[in-house]
């Protein structure tokens, strides 16, 4: 048992105390810190896995800000973890790879434009993007509970460039 002793001395020379169990209390500050011993983990386990997948990742919130990405993302992008971190806007994070070079000015409209559809943003839904230095990237959009979303990003450049020319390779044999 934990009891908690508070004495004062009396003006006439005496002591008055109170003792109480704390008991219960310190057991609550057990559970807590052992919760956040677990939460400290877990949350370092997620971060290894978020910066060790082939995918980029981002999740935002239901008004399109950033809530975390992973670092496959802002490589992909060439993007500056200084510049592309949470609560920054999607269209913001459009406007910064915009000035790197990443879009032509209409593509990255097109973009926004296709991101912030309700409708779009309700259901599973994978698009290309086409950059500026050739690569294509599949961007997969999952809704969230509560709104917001989870995309993920795939370079498929090489199987873009394949597929061409297997069409290519086809409409020669006809």
């Amino acid at each position: 048992r934990w009891i908690r002793t508070v004495e004062k001395r009396t003006e006439d020379g005496g002591t008055a105390g109170v003792r109480i169990d704390i008991t219960e209390l310190k057991k609550r500050e057990i559970e807590v810190a052992r919760i956040s011993t677990q939460l400290d983990t877990t949350s370092s386990q997620l971060d290894t896995a978020l910066n060790n997948m082939v995918q980029g990742l981002c999740m935002f919130d239901a008004d399109q800000s950033l809530i975390l990405c992973n670092r496959q993302y802002l490589e992909m992008y060439g993007f500056s973890a200084d510049v592309v971190k949470p609560g920054l806007l999607l269209a913001d994070i459009m406007k910064y790879s915009i000035s790197l070079g990443n879009y032509r000015d209409e593509d990255a409209q097109a973009a926004l434009k296709a991101r912030h559809n309700p409708q779009r943003l309700a259901t599973r839904t994978t698009i290309k993007q086409f950059l500026r230095d050739g690569r294509v990237m599949a961007v997969m959009n999952q809704p969230m509970a509560g709104g917001g979303t989870i995309a993920t990003y795939q370079d498929i450049s090489q199987l873009e460039r394949h597929e061409e020319r297997l069409r290519a390779y086809n409409e020669k044999l006809a």
